[in-house]
């Protein structure tokens, strides 16, 4: 009854939407029928037609082109009660309420026509866009990962959908979104995830690029973690421990730790240091709608925020994601010492800011061997590149550029 072929019609962001409100119904025992995905335009037309030109009642406003359905970014759902679709059923509510806190925009909060059935994901993209050929795209993702969770099959929950209801249930996690937000970048979506396997298996699916924790310990299994730290920045709070800190790098490798200083630069008491024990500090006590945020649970997402902003600028580049790699490479390239020149065991490298790259070359790559010597050229003003944002690093130079470059530098 699920509907699995209407299911692969979506957009695959989508899909993944639609998946997750049938596994959160399924916990609650709501059994879901998926009835309708992708809708032809010539499909649009013939429902938009139904009670105008031919019998029955009025079910959209929307013609062929003007419903999200025909852009794969919507779905439609009935609850099946005793093994049938039951239009009248006393849970619609619920369900609503479930996709919603997954990130769906459901029908049934429509003004015009009430559409309880009805899910869509747009990322802020209208139908117009839509119809002038705008599809869903990368978006930036975070996972903030808490023990406050279940520990159940729970698919990542949408921050802002839900948070607002459950400040006392998930209180911690309030005060790391709201550190996050005040300085990460305005254009992306937060998830709520629980420290498990299922968890880190949803993040791989879901394209999570920034994955923030409160946890020194391992919270799936080694493979999985160290499988989605290949394609996920994973940031764990150092822990508050002071020099009772353990070495997170030697358990997690693969992970960023991070300490907390105060506003004057000072290594805060709490925050754990020893060998292997931090990577880097952030600021802590900050302020939130729970009071003032301390410990290195705030620090952590405080980084991320700062990372959060490297990620849009490399896109806006390189319309794809940074390696971990190369936004290690960035952030060590602005850092600041904060107990000692370099790397110690109190501040790790130091304090990481965002500051902008300026670099304008789209084809010169972070992992490049050359990245950094064109870029020191470029910031001098002693080499310059191409009106359409590139350098064309691989073409020969001629001997008039040369001699160019020559006497600039003479």
């Amino acid at each position: 009854m699920i509907g699995y072929k209407r299911l692969e019609d979506l957009h695959p962001y989508v899909r993944n939407k639609a998946e997750d409100l049938l596994v959160l119904c399924s916990m609650e025992k709501i059994e879901l029928a998926i009835v309708c995905g992708y809708r032809s335009i010539e499909e649009q037309d013939r429902l938009y037609s139904q009670g105008r030109t031919i019998p029955g009642n009025i079910v959209t406003n929307a013609r062929g082109g003007r419903s999200f359905h025909n852009h794969r970014a919507a779905f439609d759902v009935c609850p099946v009660e005793d093994g049938k679709l039951n239009w009248n059923s006393n849970k619609w509510d619920r369900v609503g309420e479930l996709g919603e806190r997954i990130g769906l925009e459901w029908g049934g909060r429509f003004k015009s026509i009430i559409d309880k059935p009805h899910f869509q994901y747009t990322q802020g993209i209208s139908i117009d866009d839509f119809q002038a050929g705008k599809t869903l795209g990368k978006i930036l993702r975070v996972a903030i990962v808490e023990n406050e969770m279940p520990k159940e099959n729970l698919p990542g929950l949408f921050i802002p959908n839900m948070m607002p209801k459950n400040q006392g249930t998930y209180q911690h996690a309030t005060r790391v979104y709201e550190v996050f937000k005040q300085k990460a970048i305005e254009k992306l979506e937060v998830y709520l995830v629980p420290s498990s396997n299922y968890a880190f298996k949803w993040i791989k699916k879901n394209d999570i690029q920034i994955v923030t924790m409160s946890l020194s310990n391992a919270i799936a299994s080694d493979s999985i973690e160290k499988e989605i730290s290949k394609t996920s920045f994973i940031i764990c709070a150092a822990g508050n421990s002071g020099d009772k800190g353990e070495s997170i790098s030697s358990k997690n490798e693969w992970w960023c730790s991070v300490g907390a200083i105060d506003q004057d630069k000072k290594l805060m008491p709490y925050s754990s240091y020893g060998l292997g024990a931090v990577d880097y500090v952030q600021y802590a006590g900050q302020e939130t709608s729970l009071g003032v945020f301390h410990g290195t649970s705030a620090a952590a997402p405080a980084f991320a925020a700062e990372l959060t902003h490297f990620y849009k600028e490399y896109f806006e580049f390189y319309r794809d994601w940074p390696t971990i790699e190369e936004a290690y490479k960035h952030i060590n390239n602005n850092v600041i010492d904060v107990e000692a020149h370099g790397d110690d065991i109190k501040s790790g490298k130091g304090l990481y800011l965002y500051k902008e790259e300026k670099f304008p070359f789209k084809d010169v790559m972070f992992n490049s061997w050359y990245y950094d010597s064109i870029k020191e050229l470029y910031e001098r003003g002693l080499i310059k590149g191409y009106v359409d944002q590139t350098f064309k690093p691989d073409q020969p130079i001629t001997r008039g550029e040369m001699a160019s470059l020559l006497n600039k530098l003479i």
